[in-house]
């Protein structure tokens, strides 16, 4: 697991402003990293793991998120664990995160005002 977080690291930066589904970084982050994680988790049933690095045009910094069905489902609302990675990918930082988005639908100017008391 250790190579492809590596490998992750080196070749990101390296790549199109558009999602590549075909480069071996994709590969890495979308699937393998994610499998390796569901394994060492026991494959758990309650559990999602999935990586992304941007729907059409490439995020700054990709991520692998590890979703509990019981809080949430997305990474759009509730709280949940998340490789984050540095966005000019020197390394990556191992959180606990919070979805933004259904704050802005909800509430928006005052969005982050709502989620800090979350």
């Amino acid at each position: 697991m250790r190579s492809e977080f590596q490998y992750l690291l080196d070749t990101y930066n390296t790549l199109g402003k558009k999602v590549d589904k075909s480069t071996a970084t994709y590969q890495k982050l979308v699937y393998a990293l994610p499998n390796e994680i569901r394994k060492l988790l026991s494959n758990r049933d309650d559990l999602i793991v999935k990586g992304s690095m941007g729907a059409t045009n490439r995020a700054r910094c990709p991520w692998i998120s590890i979703l509990n069905k019981n809080v949430t489902t997305t990474t759009q609302k509730g709280l949940y664990v998340v490789f984050l990675f540095k966005r000019d990918m020197s390394g990556f930082y191992l959180t606990l995160s919070q979805g933004i988005t259904n704050f802005k639908n909800l509430y928006g100017k005052d969005s982050y005002k709502n989620a800090v008391k979350v």
